[in-house]
Formats: structure tokens, C-alpha cells, sequence
């Protein structure tokens, strides 16, 4: 199988040398690596061309945002096997790869691997012999969008983020439809992701925005019928809740005042996704973490590729 490694990045130069680095130091050798510099202004596109050249290397004259930029290296990759990072994460293990691709040879309903982040963002994980490390494995119904490897075939099958997402909250939304084909979406904590969890371009109150906004979207997307204006009314309780409980005292008001005006564009993507599965993702949501297995499998299949 072939590898395409996927970066999107913005204005993080320096972390964004290290990931593609890493990348070529990975043992396996059938790859390519796809880079996308999203509108940045730091040099971030000359420093990977000038060291780089073997790079298949985008550059946006003004940001898209994360969703659209990995979209863009989604339509153009080779690879079987697709692994993605933030431009601030790498693999720690350079057989981490072989490992990869080793699993889904060997799984063929297995459609997207999560990993395990290690770095400044879960300090207690860094010691190799910390026992605060995760292990084993279980089912999951989001996962990290930079640390994360899925089949180029699922991804064609499920389809795609919603770029107007921006950023945030593609990762569920993703999951959920790649569940509804008959795959299995798992967290594989052997597998470790060092993320440098950089402070450049990152602002809480601002993901929670884009994330609550863009969750409230994905139901209207996913949801069938029945279930769209009660999972909406409780995705809009918890998100409030836990806004305030931070101090973001105005910024669901933005939330919901966006989503409404998204509403319409959001409806034109509308492809819901079967009420099992969408029953068994909040299921998953809920005991995401909890203790290890050996995944799950959800009956059906609507759009299998294989």
C-alpha cells in the first residue's frame, strides 16, 4: 500500500520543518507527502520548497482555514493509506508507519485509526514508563485531525469535510458517516503522536465558537428527521453549559446566531446517516476512554466500497 502523509499548516514554520522531517525518517517507503500552506506570511512555503523539494507542496495566497486545506490535499493524494498531522505533530516511532499499514492490510473493515497524543498538551504522558500513558484500543466516534490515518477508498466512500466548517468539529462529522458505510473507526493508543501542541494561532474561546457552531451544523447534516431538533435543543444546552462555566459569558449568542445563518448551506449538505449508527456514535461519545477493547462493528453497510 501507498502512504500520503498530509500536513496543513499556517504560519508555524519551524514546527512545520520538523513534521515533514519526520515524515521522510519514517521507514516505510512507499509514500508521498502532501503539504498545504494555508495563506501564511512567515516563509513557511520557501522553507519547505528550498528543503524539501520532493514535497507536493500547495500554497494558498489567503487562508482557507484547516477544513478546506486538508479538503484540497484529499482530492489530490495517491496513497491507499492516508495519515494526517497539525503541522505541530509527528509520529515518535519510526516504525510507526509499517504498523500502520500492517493493520489495515490485515483489517479490511477497518476504516480510520486514531492515535495517542504525547507532548506539552498531556505532560504526564511524556516519561516512556508513565503510567499515565493509554493503551489498548477502542471504538471511537470522533478522533484528532493531526494524528489520525484512514482509507483513501472510505474517505471517497463517506465523502469529504464540509468546508464551510473552517475549523473544527470535521472530525465526528467525518467519523459518523464513515461508521454509516460499515467501517470501523478506532483509537490505537500503541501508536504515539508527539504534538508540540504549539501556542501559535491558537485561541480557546474561539475553537469552542467554531466547534459549537459547526456541531449544532453537523445535526442538522447527519441527524435523521426525528432526531434533529432534540439532539440540536441538547448540543445547544451542553455547549452553553460549559461556555459559561469557562467565563465565555456571550459566546454561544454568536454560536447560534451563525448557525442559523449557515442553516441554508448546511441543509443543501444534508446526508443523514441511519438511526442505529447515529445511536451507536453517542453511545461511543460517551464511553470514548473508557476501558480498553477490541472494538465494535456496526451491522449494515450502505456504501462499501471494497
Amino acid at each position: 500500500m501507498k502512504v500520503s502523509y498530509m500536513i496543513a499548516s499556517h504560519n508555524r514554520r519551524d514546527e512545520l520543518i520538523k513534521t515533514v522531517q519526520s515524515c521522510f525518517e519514517q521507514d516505510y517507503p512507499d509514500k508521498e507527502i502532501h503539504v498545504v500552506d494555508d495563506g501564511s506570511t512567515d516563509g513557511s512555503y520557501e522553507a519547505v520548497r528550498s528543503r524539501f523539494p520532493e514535497v507536493i507542496l500547495t500554497r494558498n495566497s489567503s487562508a482557507l482555514g484547516s477544513v478546506a486545506s486538508r479538503n484540497q490535499i484529499f482530492e489530490r493524494v495517491t496513497g491507499d493509506i492516508l495519515i494526517g498531522f497539525d503541522d505541530d505533530s509527528r509520529f515518535i516511532n519510526r516504525d510507526s508507519t509499517t504498523k500502520v499499514v500492517k493493520r489495515f492490510t490485515q483489517e479490511p473493515d477497518l476504516g480510520l485509526l486514531d492515535f495517542q497524543d504525547v507532548g506539552p498538551e498531556f505532560p504526564e504522558r511524556i516519561p516512556a514508563t508513565s503510567t499515565d500513558r493509554l493503551s489498548g484500543e477502542y471504538p471511537v466516534s470522533g478522533y484528532g485531525a493531526g494524528r489520525f490515518a484512514v482509507r483513501r477508498n472510505v474517505l471517497i466512500a463517506a465523502g469529504l469535510y464540509p468546508s464551510f466548517f473552517w475549523h473544527a468539529y470535521e472530525e465526528p462529522d467525518l467519523a459518523i458517516r464513515i461508521w454509516d458505510c460499515g467501517y470501523r473507526c478506532l483509537r490505537w493508543n500503541d501508536i504515539l503522536v508527539w504534538h508540540e501542541f504549539s501556542a501559535l494561532n491558537r485561541n480557546e474561546e474561539r475553537t469552542h465558537y467554531q466547534h459549537a457552531r459547526n456541531e449544532i451544523l453537523s445535526v442538522f447534516m447527519r441527524a435523521p428527521a426525528t432526531y434533529v431538533i432534540p439532539l440540536c435543543l441538547w448540543r445547544m444546552f451542553s455547549q452553553f453549559r460549559y461556555s459559561q462555566g469557562r467565563g465565555w459569558r456571550t459566546v454561544e449568542f454568536r454560536v447560534w446566531r451563525d448557525a442559523a445563518r449557515m442553516l441554508r448551506l448546511a441543509l443543501k449538505h444534508r446526508r443523514p446517516v441511519r438511526a442505529a449508527t447515529l445511536r451507536q456514535c453517542l453511545l461511543l461519545s460517551r464511553r470514548q476512554g473508557s476501558r480498553p477493547t477490541n472494538g465494535t462493528k456496526l451491522a449494515g453497510s450502505v456504501c462499501r466500497t471494497e
